[in-house]
């Protein structure tokens, strides 16, 4: 009998079916899982199937891929306005019996809206989802599984009632035997027996007793002494007799003393049969406890984390982040040394970001860095130097080129002055490109990007990550910063002839429009 009921459209998510029923499978096992491919067999009922594994499992996952809304019939029309769609039946018939459904999200599907859905399945919308992405699957379906075993466990059954016979007095005949079949006791017939002789005994101590306290009031030995009653009652119990009155003497008669009674025979307790072994019940095992899963979900993150920081996964994308899972952490546990760290280490990797874009001349990726470092951490020290860095730059694009008066003379010999000028300017453009060559670019360049290393390698709040990890991330930030003066320097030339052109030609344009 399933446990766990996937339900799920074969064109939108048929390949995370599979995976995910084979990770569940293998931690709770395959009979515990319903999937119609894997379970029904041919010739069942698909519909009759479902319904009795809905019915007694303890948990559906409706999984949710990019199509499961938008998914159409051979006519066009949308499967979910189908009241006879199957996946519409699976999830209203949980809903409906009050089946805990989870919503699994695959190949980064969102959450459909409640105006998107048919009226019985909008309840759906309310439920909280749960993802599974393709780099963190084992995560995600380990988190999955944690929620779904307290929902399949099998209850607990109750200590089994002591037989009514173990609470009846001992010798006392049972009331819950079964007719015809014969009783494990002694026969009834000596049981009778027995009590008869308890009960004479009884008697006869009660008797001795009456006899001893009218010792000293027994009348005169010429009077006939009352039998009592109750002597003759019973013929099987054992009775201490009254000697026959003495005929009368002269001589005052001494009484004798009565008659020691016959001692009782010892009546011996009827053995008990030895009483069966009540059941014991054996606890349950106990699952995790809530600290040792809050523990494991820190430890995960933390992994998760680290591994995102080491692909630059910082603040983005949404969901899949360094930054956001330290921050999780730090919710479960608001002072993790880890996380603490783990998100200086974010503001310092964006440091070195904003660098290497200033180096390049991309204002814009600079300042999206430092934003993106600003809501990490804005207290930064280093935020306000280098915006400020950033806003110089800025305006220094933006100032207006300078542009050559124009020649005041409108007669052919200004203008032939007015060209000369230009080929002056034109000429000194390129000395000054023909200084800086190349080589002094890149020896230049090289002392700054060893300045930076020297910095890396210097930094105190590096130390965390370690001797070797330490000089891998400041051997990266050089190699960066190498390869971008190697670039910068190739092409500055280039782009400092086609200033000096550009400038001739707008010169020579501005003296010709003097005629």
């Amino acid at each position: 009998m399933s446990a766990i009921f996937l339900s799920y459209r074969r064109d939108d998510s048929s390949g995370y079916a599979g995976r995910l029923f084979d990770n569940l499978a293998e931690r709770f096992g395959r009979e515990r899982v319903f999937m119609d491919i894997e379970t029904l067999e041919p010739g069942m009922d698909f519909v009759a199937g479902i319904d009795r594994a809905i019915e007694s499992c303890g948990a559906v996952i409706a999984m949710i891929g990019p199509s499961w809304i938008k998914a159409q019939d051979g006519e066009g029309r949308r499967r979910l306005d189908d009241p006879n769609d199957f996946i519409r039946l699976e999830i209203t018939t949980a809903l409906t019996r009050g089946v805990r459904v989870i919503p699994v999200l695959v190949h980064n599907a969102g959450m459909p809206l409640e105006q998107e859905l048919p009226e019985p399945l909008r309840p759906l919308c309310r439920l909280q989802a749960c993802e599974i992405s393709d780099n963190r699957w084992e995560f995600d379906v380990r988190r999955l599984a944690d929620v779904l075993e307290p929902l399949i466990a099998e209850p607990e059954e109750s200590p089994t009632a002591a037989p009514s016979a173990a609470a009846a007095p001992a010798g006392a005949p049972s009331t819950t035997a079964t007719p015809g079949r014969k009783s494990s006791g002694r026969p009834t017939g000596w049981l009778a027996v027995v009590a008869a002789v308890i009960l004479a005994a009884g008697a006869g101590a009660w008797w001795l007793s009456q006899a001893t306290s009218t010792e000293h009031a027994r009348p005169p030995v010429n009077e006939p002494v009352p039998t009592p009653p109750h002597a003759s009652t019973r013929s099987d119990t054992v009775m201490r007799t009254v000697p026959p009155p003495k005929p009368p003497a002269t001589e005052p008669t001494r009484l004798e003393p009565p008659a020691p009674a016959e001692p009782l025979p010892e009546v011996l307790p009827e053995p008990r049969p030895p009483a069966e072994a009540e059941p014991v019940a054996v606890p349950a095992p106990r699952g995790p406890s809530p600290d040792d899963l809050r523990q494991r979900e820190i430890t995960e993150l933390i992994q998760a984390a680290e591994i995102d920081l080491a692909e630059l996964r910082l603040t983005r994308p949404p969901g899949n982040n360094a930054f956001e899972r330290f921050q999780h952490v730090l919710e479960l546990e608001p002072y993790n040394p880890t996380a603490r760290e783990g998100l200086m280490a974010i503001t310092e990797r964006y440091h070195g970001l904003v660098e290497d874009a200033l180096v390049r001349g991309d204002l814009d990726s600079a300042q999206r860095h430092l934003d993106s470092a600003r809501a990490v951490d804005p207290d930064t020290d280093w935020l306000t130097p280098w915006q400020r860095e950033i806003d110089q730059r800025r305006h220094v694009a933006a100032r207006p080129e300078h542009k050559p008066e124009r020649a005041p003379r409108p007669d052919e010999a200004g203008r032939e002055a007015c060209l000369s000028d230009c080929e002056h300017r034109h000429q000194a453009c390129g000395e000054e490109i023909d200084r800086q060559t190349e080589a002094d670019c890149l020896h230049s360049r090289a002392e700054t990007c060893e300045q930076r290393y020297e910095s890396c390698m210097s930094d105190s709040s590096k130390l965390w990550m370690g001797q070797v990890s330490l000089e891998s991330e400041c051997a990266g930030v050089h190699i960066i910063c190498s390869k971008s003066a190697a670039e910068d320097c190739a092409a500055a030339p280039q782009i400092a002839r086609e200033r000096c052109e550009t400038q001739f030609d707008t010169c020579t344009r501005l003296c010709g429009s003097s005629e």
